[in-house]
């Protein structure tokens, strides 16, 4: 089940591509390898991981759900719905939308 993480991770780079992290400026990927990497050292599942690493495609990129469910099965696309904020950005400031998920 490798293969579904290394193709996660691959989706992951290429939907966060033009994206860096807003305080530090670094490649918006380097968070996304950092969540997955805790997900492995709590003995994650392949899914899990691959989860992890795609966890703000809804959010921050034009990716689809169905997008997932066609590239990574249900399993994965409904994690990370789990893991996604349910309140558009425009709702207000990061506080807003998070209470409201």
């Amino acid at each position: 089940m490798q293969e579904v993480v290394d193709r996660a991770r691959a989706f992951a780079r290429v939907a966060h591509a033009e994206q860096t992290r807003k305080y530090t400026g670094e490649p918006y990927v380097v968070h996304t390898d950092e969540v997955a990497a805790i997900v492995v050292a709590h003995g994650g599942t392949p899914e899990m991981i691959a989860a992890a690493h795609l966890h703000d495609v809804l959010e921050d990129t034009p990716t689809a759900f169905d997008t997932l469910v066609s590239e990574f099965g249900h399993d994965v696309a409904d994690l990370v719905a789990a893991l996604s904020d349910q309140v558009p950005k425009s709702a207000g400031n990061r506080k807003l939308p998070k209470a409201a998920s």
